[in-house]
């Protein structure tokens, strides 16, 4: 396993910052435990696996079988119980009732944040750059397709 790149769902996380833009972070369900941190790890066949490390001293030891949940292919109805999360066992163990209820939160709440940006870190794609009020009506203007047309 390479270096984990670890991160906590929060709107100013510098991992979460360049891969979702200002906009597309609004409204987070954010991280408030610290029991735990999600990361990001090489050693992944397929998908875009998002891993959930607890914070334990133990748990920062392990190189293999770290609880994660793909988001490829997958939704958020997969994920009601803690159960459902792979390797769920080493979370049960390290995270108190409150912190594994964050993290279903998260996932249900933020399931298209989630999955928008593990995909984007997977696929090497930062976030897109910003536009304001003024740069999305010149841009209508300039793309709003003639003959009646409306740009959706």
């Amino acid at each position: 396993m390479g270096q984990p790149i670890p991160f906590t769902w929060n709107n100013n996380n510098q991992v979460v910052m360049n891969h979702l833009n200002r906009i597309e972070r609004q409204a987070m369900n954010e991280q408030k435990s610290s029991e735990y941190e999600f990361e990001f790890h090489d050693g992944h066949d397929t998908g875009y696996p998002i891993y959930i490390r607890p914070t334990h001293t133990e748990a920062q030891k392990w190189n293999s079988n770290i609880p994660k949940i793909d988001t490829k292919n997958n939704d958020s109805s997969k994920f009601n119980d803690i159960k459902d999360i792979t390797n769920w066992v080493k979370l049960d163990k390290y995270i108190k009732t409150n912190g594994k209820k964050e993290i279903l939160t998260i996932i249900q709440k933020d399931w298209k944040k989630l999955e928008l940006f593990a995909k984007r870190f997977w696929t090497g794609v930062t976030a897109p750059p910003e536009l304001d009020k003024y740069q999305c009506v010149i841009f209508k203007i300039i793309f709003t397709p003639k003959h009646g047309n409306k740009l959706t």
